[in-house]
């Protein structure tokens, strides 16, 4: 199932300033998404206080909330596909959605209801990339790897934000108060998106039947080069998992830091990977995906075993910046490196099962790290991250998985 040279020609013939406004609105559409869902892990702590949960309670709703979001995007494949021609309108509830799931979480009044509520965040949250990235992958197929780095790149600058935003505003409301307060940039930007992505002409997706779907994705799944491509991405998304959930756990207990300490270290992990995301997925492009995604698994695997072995001061600062160098931007290589593999009619498919595998381990592996953490200290949890990324590098260096 690859890209044939017609489809290829076709996406290409797409007016220039059309493809820029698209690039640039889902840029920053993921980018406000991932200040909502980084600001979400800021908070992690005080709603650990709040419930009066043990490490492995916080880990269950991290986890929880993961699978049920990685399932979801099965049927949100299904749906970026069968209506493409109008991902603009899906994003833009997909955009409401978070914020009105963020209030809720807001309201809630203990574990059970923060638990339903931060799950069906996760959800919606998972609805934006199969049709996001989709629509990059059909529109930029020869610059593929830099035009979903962009989108990645989005990523990083919300994760960047979202935590020190967070933190910051932790130190005048509550919690609850600025969990429902984000309702309201959610509507604005669903709002901008629905207006900014709709269709200028009349268009008909293609009628793919739910039938028919399943036949294709189910052969998807015999391809083995594809399922190389979903092991690594399944390491990488087990060792972000851990990271995740742990890394603001650390640094406000284990290092006794405020919240707004919290935001700024967490937003320094990720500043790096703003300028270096494009930048691999340009090399990506010309170098081959294999060239650029091993090496920086690698690097996350050491750079998370560095973080263990300093343990805080100065050197843990600059472990933790060159580990968020790579950290979203091998994200946007492996989705482009799964892309590459799938013919265009199957483009959000092809993203879902990348985060369903990424998001089911992610969501897998907190759990597991909260027992370890509880057993044996938080900082543990880093060497745990480390060896599920290195064992990631490992195999994609010994597979073959790389288009020809």
């Amino acid at each position: 199932m690859s890209l044939s040279a017609e489809q290829s020609s076709t996406a290409d013939a797409t007016p220039s300033e059309n493809r820029t406004t698209l690039l640039i609105t889902l840029a920053a559409g993921h980018a406000l998404k991932h200040v909502f869902n980084a600001g979400f892990y800021i908070l992690l702590p005080e709603m650990k206080t709040a419930l009066g949960l043990s490490n492995a309670g916080l880990g269950t709703i991290s986890s929880v909330r993961n699978v049920v979001g990685g399932l979801a995007n099965l049927p949100a494949g299904y749906v970026a596909d069968r209506y493409s021609a109008r991902f603009g309108q899906v994003l833009a509830l997909v955009m409401v959605s978070i914020g009105v799931f963020q209030f809720m979480v807001g309201r809630s009044a203990n574990f059970s209801q923060a638990l339903i509520f931060s799950t069906l965040m996760l959800v919606a949250v998972s609805f934006w990339h199969p049709p996001a990235i989709g629509a990059i992958s059909r529109t930029f197929v020869r610059r593929r790897g830099f035009a979903i780095s962009i989108h990645g790149t989005g990523a990083s600058i919300g994760e960047a934000i979202g935590p020190f935003l967070t933190g910051g505003l932790l130190a005048l409301v509550t919690w609850r108060v600025l969990l429902q307060w984000s309702l309201v940039p959610a509507v604005i930007a669903g709002v901008l998106v629905w207006v900014l992505l709709k269709p200028r002409k009349r268009v008909v997706a293609p009628a793919i039947s739910f039938a028919a779907y399943t036949r294709s994705f189910v052969g998807l799944l015999t391809n083995t080069k594809l399922l190389a491509v979903l092991i690594i991405a399944g390491g990488f998304g087990a060792a972000q998992g851990v990271t995740f959930t742990f890394l603001p756990v650390y640094v406000r207990e284990d290092l006794g830091q405020s919240p707004w300490v919290v935001g700024a270290y967490v937003s320094l992990a990720q500043v790096v990977g703003i300028v270096s995301s494009p930048i691999m997925g340009h090399l990506s492009d010309n170098w081959g995906r294999k060239a650029v995604i091993i090496p920086s698994v690698f690097g996350l695997g050491f750079g998370l075993l560095g973080l263990y072995l300093v343990g805080s001061g100065l050197f843990f600062l600059i472990i933790l910046g060159a580990t968020g160098a790579v950290l979203f931007s091998i994200m946007a290589l492996i989705l482009a490196a799964g892309a590459d593999l799938v013919a265009e009619e199957f483009q959000a498919t092809s993203v879902s099962m990348m985060y369903l595998v990424v998001i089911l381990f992610t969501g897998l592996s907190p759990v597991i790290a909260g027992f370890v953490a509880d057993e044996y200290g938080v900082r543990s949890t880093f060497l745990m991250g480390s060896g599920l990324a290195l064992a990631a590098g490992t195999f994609g260096l010994v597979a073959r998985w790389q288009r020809e």
